[in-house]
């Protein structure tokens, strides 16, 4: 049981970026619970029909050693030896016994119980305090190491390479830029540690506007910090991030989402109507806006539906997002392009996608091109001929 609310927990953390992205921490919450309290339940009930099945053969030991000893005691009074049956009837009672006992089972109880108890307990929670918890956690989860930083150089924007003068175009560009109005981003010298001494040493990185740029990475962790940084669920030790000319540090929130949106590894089901995940990327969309970028995504499926957009993600019909990897990645893109947002930060969407999925999927993302910027980063460099600038993140550092 234990183990089973681990990977729960786990599984939701990983899709805690488009919780944040969308404001969707409710609706997450809500799945999570549902689904821990009938894991919960489900082990409870399993454990209890096991635990009456042992009642019901504790019963039938109970009968069969009376019956025994009742016929053990006439034979005895009767000055005869026991009869073969009756010997037979223990030898088989013990049988039972041994093959049936589950002690395990009795002590699992307890636990179950408890287990259930601690749902019912959550589900009186308020939705967002857990939610709010799970924030805590996928920040805890992609924490960078505190000082030291890493060494590392590269490049400035000034011909002498200086991060001090970099630093002071920033600063002056910061003072009239406009986050929202999209003139790039930029990274300068940005150094972040990782673990185990390895992280990101001295990146440039630059992408404008309408620009595809591809960064081909084997090693996650550095695909995951390059994209948290981005995304400010981490702080570079060294260095400049600017978007659009303004320090990233210095955007507010609702400026970065709604300018910076991401595309993860794994898209997040929401409880609700296909309608109603789609419109978290854009609340105003209306079902003809939804349709044509379900077509563009290769969603097609969706519009033949009985219920169209109304078929819940959790219905039998519509069991193909919540069982098809590919699917879910498609509806993920779909979210993104609807979002207002002019720069997609993609960490490796076709990580855990087949070959042929993983084709079908980057045949969308670069239908992508020159509509938005799209920060490409993954193990795959199938896209690097395709891109506008294609690096490879190795060892820390951009080639």
């Amino acid at each position: 049981l234990t183990r089973s609310l681990t990977v729960l927990v786990n599984d939701n953390l990983r899709c805690a970026g488009e919780v944040e992205q969308y404001g969707a921490g409710p609706q997450r919450n809500a799945r999570v619970i549902a689904d821990a309290a009938a894991r919960s339940r489900a082990a409870l009930s399993a454990t209890v029909t096991v635990g009456i099945a042992l009642a019901v053969d504790l019963a039938v030991l109970l009968a069969m050693a009376v019956l025994l000893y009742v016929r053990l005691a006439s034979d005895v009074a009767a000055g005869q030896m026991p009869a073969f049956s009756a010997l037979l009837a223990a030898a088989g009672a013990a049988t039972l016994l041994i093959v049936n006992y589950r002690p395990r089972t009795i002590m699992e109880l307890p636990v179950a119980l408890q287990a259930v108890k601690r749902i019912d307990a959550i589900l009186m929670a308020d939705a967002d305090d857990v939610a709010d918890a799970l924030d805590a956690e996928a920040m805890l989860s992609m924490e960078v190491v505190d000082g030291g930083g890493v060494d590392g150089g590269g490049e400035g924007l000034d011909s002498d390479g200086s991060s001090e003068n970099a630093s002071e175009q920033v600063d002056r560009a910061s003072a009239s830029a406009d986050p929202t109005a999209f003139a790039g981003v930029l990274l300068h010298d940005v150094c972040c540690s990782i673990d185990d001494g390895r992280g990101l040493r001295g990146i440039d990185l630059a992408i404008a506007p309408g620009e595809f740029v591809s960064v081909q990475c084997d090693d996650e962790a550095e695909r995951d910090v390059l994209c948290a940084l981005l995304l400010r669920h981490a702080e570079p030790d060294r260095g400049i991030i600017a978007l659009s000319g303004t320090r990233l540090a210095s955007v507010s929130e609702d400026e970065l989402r709604s300018t910076i949106v991401p595309v993860m590894r794994e898209t997040a089901l929401f409880p609700g109507s296909i309608r109603q995940n789609l419109r978290l990327g854009k609340p105003s969309a209306f079902d003809d806006e939804l349709e044509g970028v379900l077509r563009k995504v290769g969603l097609d499926f969706v519009l033949e539906l009985e219920d169209g957009l109304g078929t819940g993600v959790d219905e039998p019909a519509a069991s193909r997002l919540s069982e098809d990897g590919l699917m879910r990645q498609r509806l993920g893109l779909a979210r993104a392009i609807l979002s207002p947002a002019k720069l997609i930060v993609m960490n490796d969407p076709t990580g855990d996608l087949g070959p042929i999925q993983e084709a079908e999927l980057l045949r969308s993302i670069v239908a992508l091109k020159g509509s938005r910027s799209v920060l490409f980063v993954s193990r795959t460099d199938r896209l690097e001929r395709l891109a506008d600038a294609s690096y490879k993140l190795d060892g820390g550092r951009i080639h």
